[in-house]
């Protein structure tokens, strides 16, 4: 079961084991680098401004999952919306947005391939929690933030999604498509 909002998640999840980490909205932190906009089957999604703040217009989608781990999954929305379907619903529902008048990507490679400039999340949350622990006296944990990472995009970049996904991202292109003006 999905908990209740991304802060439960990170309550819940620390860096290294047996040590709480407690998400407080108004400390400076990654969660503050998210402009969260909704929740698909596997977590909550948002857009990815990062420590650089970048604009909403230019920032990645990143999923934050019930594991308390971040994964950037697509490079703007409407590459969000179409990349859990199938090949065939991915170009059905790619045409769809074309025709809507949103700019999205001609493959799922090409999709993956966009998010290889963005920052990590994760590897920036655990360079806070780091920070934090140094603030405390205690020792860096210097754990496997960035092979993590690594793994979680490489499991992304396979184009893998359950039905339940792609379930999902077909409504929200639905409703995109059901509401967009025509250019």
């Amino acid at each position: 079961m999905l908990a209740s909002s991304p802060a439960s998640i990170l309550n819940q999840t620390a860096p290294d084991l047996g040590i709480p980490f407690r998400f407080n909205p108004n400390e400076s932190g990654s969660n503050e680098q998210i402009a969260w906009f909704g929740r698909d089957f596997e977590g909550y999604v948002g857009l990815w401004r990062g420590p650089s703040q970048r604009s909403l217009a230019k920032a990645p989608v990143v999923r934050l999952d019930t594991e308390g781990q971040y994964a950037l999954v697509a490079a703007t929305v409407p590459d969000y919306v179409v990349i859990g379907i199938s090949q065939d619903g991915f170009e059905r529902r790619r045409a769809a947005l074309v025709n809507a008048g949103f700019d999205v990507a001609s493959s799922p490679g090409v999709i993956w391939t966009a998010l290889e400039p963005f920052d990590d999340p994760n590897a920036y949350r655990h360079k806070l929690y780091n920070e934090g622990r140094k603030h405390r006296g205690l020792e860096p944990i210097w754990r496997q933030a960035q092979s993590r990472a690594a793994s979680g995009r490489a499991t992304a970049s396979s184009g893998l999604r359950s039905a339940a996904t792609a379930q999902s991202h077909a409504t929200i292109a639905a409703a995109i498509i059901s509401t967009a003006p025509n250019r």
